[in-house]
């Protein structure tokens, strides 16, 4: 954090607690698409979690599948900011009930960026959270906005 990208984050945080920080620390290193930063989404969720329930509704998401969410990443401003959290959401039974030995396989991917892994645990991902009833909307939802942004 003492770094320039650290004190330039910390600056737009402003974290008032050490979930906060730590948060934002891990946030600082993940790149996102083009039109938004996860750092900045965070930020941005923060200031309004307005922002994060109104893009949750945009995705079609229902209020229990928002409730499912919110159970993981409320804390977190609506923000998946480790590869932790993103396993914590694939082993929830209502979303894919990935075993931990799956859940560690995409954490992996995700870590090693191995961008010719990513189609197939993609598809995995989906499958499995067919099986347990999932929406597509839920599905999409997370690997759009909590997976993709760490791959980079």
């Amino acid at each position: 954090m003492e770094q320039i990208g650290g004190l330039n984050c910390a600056k737009k945080v402003q974290p008032s607690n050490l979930i906060e920080l730590a948060t934002s620390n891990s946030l600082m290193r993940l790149m996102g698409d083009n039109n938004e930063q996860p750092i900045d989404r965070y930020v941005k969720f923060k200031e309004n979690l307005d922002y994060w329930h109104e893009e949750m509704r945009l995705y079609g998401l229902t209020k229990d599948e928002q409730k499912i969410i919110k159970k993981y990443l409320e804390q977190f401003y609506g923000v998946a900011a480790t590869q932790e959290d993103v396993m914590r959401l694939s082993m929830e039974p209502k979303i894919t009930n990935f075993t931990m030995e799956e859940a560690n396989k995409l954490r992996k991917t995700i870590a090693k960026k191995k961008m010719d892994e990513i189609d197939n645990i993609h598809k995995f991902f989906i499958k499995k959270g067919k099986e347990v009833g999932s929406s597509d909307n839920l599905l999409d939802y997370i690997w759009d906005k909590q997976i993709k942004p760490q791959l980079g």
